[in-house]
């Protein structure tokens, strides 16, 4: 195993709840709650707790905001 291989998961929740977040700041909402389902999609979400709260937060901030699920 590569150095690095084991966190995988870990780093793509990571990122996909990142382009969730600045998708959010930027204004665009739609994207960003694309990116939040991926995020919440991945095998390894629960996990990631505090990457799975703050998903979950972002989430409910764009529901607030009615953006489409």
């Amino acid at each position: 195993m590569e150095k690095g291989e084991a966190d995988s998961p870990r780093r793509d929740i990571t990122l996909h709840y990142l382009v969730a977040d600045l998708s959010k700041r930027i204004g665009d909402n739609a994207e960003a709650s694309r990116w939040a389902r991926l995020t919440m999609a991945h095998s390894q979400f629960s996990a990631a707790k505090a990457i799975a709260q703050a998903t979950q937060t972002l989430r409910d901030e764009l529901r607030a905001l009615k953006v489409a699920d």
